[in-house]
């Protein structure tokens, strides 16, 4: 303490009563005299700290010039500032954040001053924490997947990060320059205005769903969520975080379009009722889509095909492979139609589903009906043929007509598949035929065969009018009275004139 300056009375009480640490130093930097407080703070002894310079102590910032730190004189430092932010070091060798305040007078032509130090550690620590996370949190914000932007109270984009600018080719400057209102599809600005009005009543919009115009003119598709943007308690914008949906929402598009213009019939059925249904669908049923959607399928399938369509599905539901199969409709009109349909087992909304391809085949069927008949009609004609042929060929070579008769019958039985029958003369003047050659088909007959029967009955129809005729519930007929006693049962009986 020896160049301490005798100070003024009651002077170095309050020196010592600071409540901040504090040093008293000469115009060449060396330390005079420090307060309690300071060795309470920093550590030490007077015996230690005084007579060395301050600045082994005191670390001027980086703004203040490093002559400052070979060559301190007390002028100096009233060019520098009154009070700055800097670090001492503490006897144990740590750092101490402190503000330092520089107090100069002058006695005895000699300037002196009184450096105090505020501890703002804690501070310190606290706002680098701050400026850390910061960092960190506007890293995530400029690396993110998500487009980010922000804006003011009038629209202005203000804020924009790294893959926001990629995906709509804005530079910054350009950006500044712009409002959101700008970049928006016009036929989106409606929606975005609407939008704009809850987020400025305060509240948080999910889902929300946009179209951005990058600067080639091509289009982003966007869904995310919008939030207003609070400084001091105040709504001073909206921020947005969004999702680019464009490759999914063109997909979508395509899908919509394929599904509204296809020739096929799609739905989808979950819980037991129609979900979706598409324009063909409609189309084949007769039914709106109001109409369809909440509606059981089975409630549209023919009665006496529910049964197997209904099992179809079941099998499709435990995990067997889909089965193609065709069935009967009933459209609103009351019309009957025939379907082919392909069922599978899809996710719908997060819950299982089943998606069917449904084709209205009704010409197909009516086609292939009138071609299965016509090919019955075709081959019964030419077995028809080609019984007449062989039964020409046996009158050729039977010399006695009742071998003729019978080989004749055996040809025509096979062909009209009956189960026997007899072939006989007619005796037109008596009104009686005489039977020529009879099968009874194994059942026991009764008749007299050589006598001559009347013509009668269904075969006397037969025979005036020239062509044949048939009856197939003769034992419930009028004719069933003129057969002979004992005669045994007939139910399908058929008489032909040979002319």
């Amino acid at each position: 303490m020896k160049n301490k300056p005798a100070l003024l009375k009651g002077y170095n009480t309050l020196f010592d009563a600071l409540p901040a640490p504090a040093m008293l130093i000469d115009a060449g930097g060396m330390v005079l005299d420090i307060n309690p407080k300071f060795i309470q703070v920093f550590g030490g002894t007077k015996e230690v700290l005084i007579g060395k310079n301050f600045l082994e102590y005191v670390t001027l910032n980086a703004a203040e010039d490093s002559t400052y730190k070979k060559s301190f004189k007390i002028e100096a430092l009233q060019n520098i500032a009154t009070s700055f932010e800097t670090k001492l070091s503490n006897a144990a060798g740590e750092d101490v954040w402190v503000v330092a305040s520089f107090n100069f007078f002058t006695q005895d032509k000699n300037t002196y001053c009184i450096a105090v130090f505020h501890d703002f550690t804690k501070q310190k620590l606290a706002e680098d924490n701050v400026k850390a996370s910061e960092a960190r949190y506007r890293n995530i914000i400029e690396n993110a997947s998500e487009l980010i932007q922000m804006t003011d109270a009038s629209g202005k984009i203000i804020f924009t990060n790294k893959i926001w600018k990629e995906k709509l080719g804005y530079t910054d400057a350009e950006i500044s320059d712009l409002l959101i209102f700008d970049i928006t599809r016009a036929d989106e600005k409606a929606n975005l205005l609407e939008m704009l009005k809850q987020v400025r009543r305060g509240s948080t919009v999910r889902n929300f769903a946009t179209v951005l115009v990058t600067k080639n003119g091509t289009e982003v598709f966007l869904e995310g969520s919008v939030n207003p943007r609070i400084e001091n308690g105040k709504r001073v914008g909206v921020r947005s975080i969004y999702r680019d949906v464009t490759d999914k929402t063109k997909a979508e598009e395509l899908y919509t379009k394929l599904v509204n213009n296809s020739p096929v019939g799609i739905y989808i059925v979950q819980d037991g009722i129609f979900h979706f249904v598409n324009p063909q669908f409609q189309s084949i049923t007769g039914y709106t889509e109001e109409e369809l959607l909440g509606l059981s399928p089975l409630s549209l399938v023919h009665p006496d095909d529910r049964a197997k369509v209904r099992d179809n599905a079941v099998q499709m539901v435990k995990g067997n492979k889909p089965r193609q199969m065709e069935f009967r409709i009933i459209t609103k009109d009351g019309k009957e139609k025939w379907a082919i349909e392909n069922i599978l087992s899809i996710v719908h909304d997060g819950k299982k589903a089943s998606l069917g391809n449904f084709l209205d085949i009704t010409e197909r069927v009516k086609m292939e009906t009138a071609l299965r008949k016509a090919l019955a009609v075709s081959e019964a004609s030419m077995a028809e043929v080609s019984a007449l042929l062989e039964a020409s060929q046996t009158v050729l070579t039977q010399p006695q007509f009742k071998d003729a008769a019978g080989a004749i019958f055996g040809i025509f039985k096979r062909l009209t598949g009956a189960a026997g029958g007899y072939v006989a003369l007619a005796m037109e003047k008596e009104n009686r035929y005489q039977l020529v050659y009879l099968d009874s088909a194994g059942l026991e007959c009764h008749l007299d065969t050589g006598v001559p029967m009347l013509i009668r009955g269904l075969s006397a129809e037969s025979y005036k009018k020239g062509v044949s005729l048939y009856n197939n519930d003769f034992s419930h007929s009028e004719w069933v009275s003129f057969l002979p006693e004992r005669h045994f049962h007939i139910e399908n009986i058929m008489f032909t004139p040979l002319l």
